[in-house]
């Protein structure tokens, strides 16, 4: 069964010049394309009366659901509700209790309410007023012919609350769907030449499940979308999919869709029942904000140093001041020293340390910029391994951290299975 002619349209002059990325649009395609809706087109238009009246005729006449954001606001160049209003051939509306619930948000008199939020009560007439429950601007739900508009704030958050309230009850009510499942399984450890080669004949176009890859700082996502005549029958075909990719990728799988690196490194832990501490060099805290930010780290994160300089390794560490003299900050054996020095102070069961050449200068012909050594030290010893992280510098830093995390997950599997 095909699915409804869907449609993005993002507002902004913003957007238009660079000035910041769509993540509305990709977010909102995310959400539709997990309610089996497929996404036809997506577009951007700036705050020109003209060029805006154009996009959304044009959106409605081929499309039965289009979803804006943007152009909600207060100020003057907010032109979707004049724009939408002239589309339709309507006026619009004044709905006093916009201006009713601005007054209450921020504890003012009505009276004391400017103008200028005063146009966000009018919506073009006959549209469904959707109030903003995070924010001022309200939205709408505009229909004509076969044809459902519905306009939402450009505010990140008020868009994607907004987005689940209104607009993604009505499109299971309303449109024709695909029955879909999609799920994402996020592995690391190998190339993206060697993981598309363990996916074989999987990732081939036309199959169903449809596969796809996405690769970012060392973490690759496969992603599945399986289809089925009923929703029993596409989740039956995406756990199947999900376990025979599970299979080829054993030891590699950090966890599926919304699981981060991180939370799979604090679930781990926790459940073999091992502490865990971190000495960074290169990548200055990334590392033990990363783990604390997870739910539960409290359970096995004992600390993290921060020892960016040479005096701080050898003071806070006790790496010797001749390991680093012969071999150099950034190496493997300072790496390890680091690491038993951290293991050796904290207590931990586990202790992770990263030093490397972030960027954009410090590189070398032998190590050059995107250098990275990572120790880990258990009761099992220490070991040391090397990446190249390319740069630029914050793409350098991530990537030793997603690389450390997985080593800290590798040196826990290895615990568990020596027990």
């Amino acid at each position: 069964m095909a699915g409804a002619a869907v449609e993005i349209l993002s507002v902004g002059d913003e957007l238009m010049l660079g000035e910041i990325a769509d993540t509305n649009a990709a977010h909102i395609a995310g959400r539709l394309s997990l309610m089996g809706l497929a996404v036809h087109r997506t577009g951007a238009v700036g705050d020109r009366m003209d060029e805006m009246k154009r996009a959304i005729a044009e959106a409605m006449s081929r499309s039965e659901l289009v979803v804006m954001s943007g152009g909600l606001g207060p100020t003057r160049d907010d032109i979707t509700r004049q724009a939408a209003a002239e589309v339709a051939g309507v006026e619009l509306e004044y709905h006093p209790e916009v201006v009713e619930a601005i007054a209450a948000r921020f504890n003012r008199r009505l009276e004391d309410i400017r103008e200028n939020n005063r146009r966000q009560a009018n919506i073009p007439a006959g549209s469904k007023l959707l109030p903003n429950p995070v924010g001022t601007a309200p939205g709408f739900l505009l229909e004509r012919n076969g044809c459902a508009v519905f306009a939402l704030p450009g505010v990140p958050h008020e868009m994607k609350r907004m987005f689940a309230e209104y607009v993604e009850p009505y499109a299971r009510e309303h449109l024709s769907r695909t029955i879909t499942v999609q799920r994402r399984i996020h592995v690391t450890g190998l190339g993206e030449s060697e993981i598309d080669e363990r996916l074989g004949e999987m990732i081939e176009p036309g199959r169903n499940p449809l596969m796809g890859t996405k690769v970012a700082d060392g973490v690759c996502t496969v992603r599945l979308m399986a289809t089925g005549e009923t929703d029993e029958a596409a989740r039956a075909l995406a756990a199947e999919c999900e376990e025979e990719v599970r299979g080829r990728f054993e030891g590699h799988v950090l966890g599926a869709d919304d699981e981060s690196l991180e939370q799979a490194v604090v679930s781990s832990l926790t459940s073999k029942g091992l502490s865990a501490a971190v000495a960074e060099s290169c990548t200055g805290g990334l590392i033990g904000a990363r783990i604390t930010g997870a739910p539960g780290a409290s359970k096995c994160f004992l600390e993290s140093a921060v020892t960016y300089s040479n005096k701080a390794k050898t003071k806070r560490l006790g790496v010797p001041a001749e390991l680093i003299a012969e071999h150099g900050a950034v190496s493997s054996p300072v790496a390890e020293a680091m690491a038993l020095g951290m293991r050796e102070g904290s207590g931990a069961d586990i202790a992770l340390a990263v030093t490397g050449i972030a960027g954009p200068e410090g590189g070398t012909s032998e190590k050059p910029v995107g250098t990275v050594y990572l120790g880990v030290a258990s009761e099992r010893g220490a070991r040391s391994v090397h990446r190249r992280c390319y740069p630029p510098r914050d793409a350098v830093r991530r990537r030793a951290v997603n690389y450390a995390l997985y080593l800290l997950l590798e040196e826990a599997a290895a615990l568990e299975a020596q027990k």
